[in-house]
């Protein structure tokens, strides 16, 4: 009977006691451990609640839809953030077990709603663009057997996109030769998924451009054949029209920001309420010159973030009234015009030497800027890594580059973005050449240029007596195993710093000449290892 009773009713008190009282004096024991703690945890917590506000206005800024719940969890990490301030100074040096105790207890609670708040937080699925939206619901939905995303671009590559679209149907490149007879191979293969192995395909188009594509040349007919559905977006509405009508096929106009969604945006961006009278009025007609459209009101608001009233008007007068458009690049112009220190848009600048869409990688910048010596009295390629990463964010903070959510070590550039660059450095004073289409009118000579970036597919041979002294970057993208360059190719560029290769399959593409570059500093090799050994 007492052994029943030992084993029934003795011992769990004694297990519940024990547990009860080490628990309570482990809070009095490691209060200053529980409190410290909680500070790195809030730091972490911090920049979890950053990177979600970040990514909110990102999508805002770009049509993307922001998941359920976000703003609540904002809201609700902001109040407990503020709850929790004096714990992080309680409990430290104090011989009072009664408030040595209650800090602990404090802290440890914390530790646990912040760990409830991060995994709330990893739970939110995140959306892309509106096109990526409607893959990813297609595809879990299991519309199609086969989803071909591709992107156009300004400057398209039509062998790349022939190649690609080949891939994503059958696994295998096209072997064809002209751009004709690539073009049949697809309409053959879209052919046997369609009618012999009676699959449906999804082909999306993002970003075309005027006049950059047309529809047989990827091997699609007018009218599409059934079991086949096409999806593009393009800012020219002219041109949705005119593929609807002759694909059969209905064209749907995204709309800017209504109003006041535009005005509560900005407002959200600048930090400033109604209450600031006048402020808020010059605000609500910046948004309207914007034309509501969310890039423009996005970058000019984190512009104007806690500027005076005069640069608040000053900018308003730089809009034009009449012509919203137009204002989108005066937009960026006015971030890019008060961008400090000024190495940042020396940064922005060599992001625009990339094709249109390209993942930007941060390591590469670094190399460049190490190569043309971009930062004063930096004397080891870890700081310029560093100071790149510095610039990379402040750009970003700018809204003029875009984080790249799947390739963490890369960014990406906005094409209106990266247009306003290129007009920037077309300038008489800069004279860069940046071509990633049509390279037949590559000038011999030019004693002005310092940047090149070319993509070379297509092309057999560069030209001889290529003079341009006072070159300090060469970058050279995509060029196909027949491109010869002539021996004396770096004779001319004495002045040069920085070489990159990416995807070059020429074995000569480092011709004899290189050793006249005297000054260079970096060379950068992507995709293009194998031919490198080759000349090696």
């Amino acid at each position: 009977m007492e052994h029943t009773i030992y084993n029934q009713i003795v011992v769990p008190v004694v297990n519940f006691l024990t547990g009860y009282i080490t628990k309570h004096l482990g809070y009095v024991i490691s209060s200053s451990k529980h409190v410290a703690h909680l500070k790195n945890n809030l730091k972490d917590l911090e920049n979890e609640k950053d990177n979600v506000r970040n990514k909110t206005d990102r999508n805002n800024r770009e049509h993307k839809e922001i998941p359920d719940g976000v703003h609540d969890w904002v809201n609700d990490v902001e109040a407990f953030m503020k709850a929790v301030e004096s714990i992080s100074s309680e409990g430290y040096g104090c011989l009072n077990i009664k408030t040595r105790h209650q800090a602990g207890k404090n802290a440890c609670e914390a530790l646990q709603r912040i760990q409830l708040f991060i995994e709330e937080n990893d739970k939110f699925e995140w959306k892309t663009t509106m096109m990526e939206q409607l893959k990813t619901k297609a595809n879990n939905q299991k519309m199609f057997a086969y989803i071909v995303p591709v992107v156009i671009g300004e400057t398209p590559d039509m062998r790349s996109i022939q190649n690609d679209i080949a891939v994503r149907l059958t696994g295998k490149q096209l072997l064809e030769k002209t751009e004709s007879e690539r073009a049949d191979g697809l309409c053959k293969r879209f052919k046997n998924i369609l009618e012999v192995k009676k699959k449906r395909i999804l082909v999306t188009l993002d970003d075309v451009w005027p006049g950059k594509i047309e529809l047989s040349k990827i091997g699609l007919t007018c009218p599409l054949p059934n079991g086949l559905k096409l999806l593009l977006t393009s800012r020219y509405s002219d041109i949705c029209e005119q593929i609807a009508i002759n694909a059969h096929s209905v064209h749907v106009e995204v709309n800017v920001l209504e109003k006041q969604e535009a005005e509560d945006f900005f407002f959200h961006n600048t930090n400033v309420s109604k209450e600031d009278t006048e402020l808020y009025e010059t605000g609500c007609e910046i948004v309207k010159r914007c034309g509501y459209l969310p890039l423009a009101i996005h970058i000019i608001g984190k512009h104007l973030r806690s500027k005076t009233q005069y640069l608040w008007k000053t900018t308003l007068l730089r809009l034009d009234a009449n012509d919203p458009e137009l204002n989108v690049q005066k937009t960026i112009k006015v971030s890019y015009d008060f961008i400090q220190p000024q190495v940042d848009k020396e940064v922005l600048l060599l992001c625009g030497l990339f094709p249109d869409d390209s993942n930007i990688q941060i390591e590469v910048l670094t190399r460049y800027a190490w190569g043309l010596n971009l930062f004063d009295g930096v004397s080891t390629l870890v700081d310029v890594r560093n100071r790149i990463r510095t610039c990379v964010r402040n750009l970003i903070n700018a809204n003029l580059l875009i984080n790249n959510d799947d390739i963490v070590v890369c960014v990406k550039m906005h094409d209106l973005v990266r247009a306003f660059v290129l007009d920037v450095v077309s300038e008489r004073d800069r004279s860069w050449i940046i071509k990633h289409g049509n390279v037949t009118q590559l000038a011999r000579r030019d004693e002005s240029c310092k940047r090149i970036s070319l993509t070379c597919k297509g092309m057999f041979e560069f030209p001889k007596n290529f003079e341009y002294p006072n070159l300090s970057l060469l970058q050279l993208m995509n060029g196909d195993s027949s491109l010869e360059f002539p021996e004396d190719f770096y004779k001319n560029m004495k002045k040069l710093q920085v070489i990159a290769y990416y995807d070059m399959k020429s074995p000569l593409m480092i011709p004899r000449s290189l050793h006249c570059s005297t000054n260079l500093k970096s060379v950068e090799v992507i995709q293009s290892l194998s031919y490198l050994f080759e000349y090696i």
